[in-house]
């Protein structure tokens, strides 16, 4: 349960919200495994992970959904990413549009590139075909995490999908997110390994609740 200095809201990101959005995601997955095997080098990395939220932020897709938890003073210390049913893959238009962010990130790096490209592609194949909502982003600031940030955010989102009655997926690059996606329900159904020596790609379903008696 949120504390009474916190406050949901579900909106789209406006004006500077997305540069703050993409801030708040290079403190929070800085450390990440992924980014850490892709942009071994901490300034890079920080630089790398603004500018592919960014660019994700500012072109999540129509259907998009947002939710972010501020605080007293405004500011976005935890925000979800969903893409509702029927709303993946992105447009040709949309992923079109993020291109240029996804390359500026990668500091005209060939080996960063290709690393996205070959967990995309291993990725992709599995993605579920049947209804669900697509879990993009989840984030919680550092400095205020095990407040209850990720779950509140998690349990509105599902009990929306839940109240339509279809699955839920989501994918991580970190082990210890298995355990924390599991208290939600969700189940691992295939561990990926694109390259050898990069930290491996976990896919997590939710099946649809049962309906209500």
């Amino acid at each position: 349960m949120l504390g009474p200095e916190f406050r949901i809201e579900d909106r789209r990101l406006r004006g500077d919200e997305v540069r703050e959005a993409a801030e708040l995601a290079g403190r929070a997955f800085d450390s990440g495994p992924f980014f850490t095997f892709v942009f071994p080098e901490e300034r890079r990395r920080e630089r790398g992970v603004r500018f592919i939220h960014r660019t994700l932020f500012a072109h999540p897709g129509q259907a998009a959904r947002f939710r972010t938890v501020r605080n007293s003073q405004n500011r976005i210390v935890g925000l979800s990413l969903w893409l509702p049913t029927g709303h993946y893959p992105l447009p040709a238009t949309t992923q079109l549009a993020q291109l240029p962010g996804a390359v500026r990130s990668c500091n005209f790096r060939p080996s960063v590139l290709k690393t996205g490209i070959a967990y995309a592609r291993a990725t992709e194949p599995i993605h579920p075909k049947v209804p669900h909502w697509y879990l993009s982003v989840l984030m919680t600031e550092p400095a205020v995490q095990g407040r209850g940030i990720g779950t509140a955010l998690m349990d509105e989102a599902l009990a929306a999908i839940d109240d339509e009655g279809v699955g839920a997926y989501l994918e991580t690059n970190n082990e210890s997110n298995v355990a924390y996606y599991a208290k939600f329900s969700f189940e691992v159904q295939a561990t990926l390994r694109p390259i050898p020596s990069a930290p491996p790609r976990y896919t997590l379903w939710r099946e649809p609740a049962k309906p209500k008696e």
